[in-house]
């Protein structure tokens, strides 16, 4: 099974949206029952380090270890709706997305709506929104 330590060693290295390597580690999040927030705190960490697919690749893995295991959604779901929107709202690039990325992002935050209910989801949908406005605001040339 290994240690948290392992863990943590495994998920820093995670750099590609590898579906076996994300689930692996996901199945290894659920196996610390009793240190749900060191488990948080490494896939967090992760997820504020990356930059392109390992970020991506990083939230994917949050995603999995709260829906793939018994301790997911009994534990390190709960320990993350505490902190989703401040999370998604600063740690996910929405105002630099490309309208792939743009997709793969909102579509893994639609899911929560059954894990979290409306108000976080549409919390982050709302910011989202803005972020792009803005974004195209800023790319848009000027009126003459």
């Amino acid at each position: 099974m290994g240690d948290v330590a392992e863990f943590a060693q495994r998920v820093m290295a995670l750099q590609e949206p590898n579906g076996s390597v994300v689930k692996e580690l996901a199945r290894l999040a659920g196996s610390f029952p009793e240190q749900v927030d060191l488990v948080f705190d490494v896939m967090t960490r992760k997820i504020k380090q990356s930059a392109g697919r390992a970020k991506l690749a990083s939230w994917y893995l949050l995603d999995a270890a709260m829906k793939t295991t018994a301790t997911g959604r009994r534990a390190i779901a709960p320990r993350v709706q505490r902190d989703v929107v401040d999370l998604a709202t600063r740690e996910i690039p929405w105002g630099s997305l490309d309208v792939m990325g743009r997709k793969k992002y909102m579509g893994l935050v639609e899911t929560w709506r059954l894990l979290f209910g409306d108000e976080d989801v549409n919390a982050i949908v709302e910011y989202a929104s803005a972020q792009q406005g803005g974004a195209a605001a800023a790319a848009a040339p000027a009126a003459a």
